[in-house]
């Protein structure tokens, strides 16, 4: 693990701290939701297409929760605030992770072992991913959504982790 690594492993812990703290009341959400309008609508749409996956309010409650907690994660970063996340963009990075997931299928264990070291190169936030992954495995709540619902959430925010990362870490031209 690099410095940089686990310095973000700090930065999410703290982040997790700060957000039970600052997403108590309705008034809080509702901040935050004013911000996702104003910087980031895509968002937005993004979370309300699960509601009809997911219509129990407290599991969607915990998605949403996951969608926030990534905004969080970027949100004090200018160029995130700067930059909109369009369809288009989210699309393509979708498009990227969906092809790795279909060449891991078809390949022997060492070139899966390769396809993932690849991806896990091209994310700036290894702790921010690692982080929602082991919430949408561990979490026992989270767990009790539907399997299909859950894959799409964790390609979901592991979409949006990419958008984000190439917008505030430059990792590419944006299109």
């Amino acid at each position: 693990m690099t410095a940089q690594d686990e310095a973000d492993v700090k930065r999410v812990v703290a982040l997790y701290a700060r957000m039970e703290n600052e997403l108590q009341t309705m008034s809080d959400l509702l901040k935050i939701k004013e911000e996702l309008e104003k910087y980031q609508p895509f968002i937005l749409l993004l979370i309300t297409g699960y509601q009809e996956d997911i219509p129990d309010p407290d599991e969607f409650g915990l998605v949403l929760n996951l969608y926030l907690f990534i905004w969080m994660y970027y949100r004090d970063n200018t160029d995130a605030r700067k930059t909109k996340i369009t369809e288009k963009m989210y699309v393509k990075e979708e498009s990227e992770i969906v092809e790795m997931l279909l060449k891991s299928e078809k390949s022997s264990n060492q070139q899966k072992d390769q396809l993932a070291q690849s991806y896990i190169q091209t994310i700036h936030s290894k702790a921010l991913v690692t982080f929602l992954m082991f919430q949408l495995i561990e979490d026992p709540e989270l767990r009790e959504i539907d399997q299909a619902a859950g894959g799409s959430i964790l390609l979901g925010c592991k979409t949006l982790v990419k958008c984000f990362d190439k917008i505030a870490f430059k990792k590419s031209s944006l299109k």
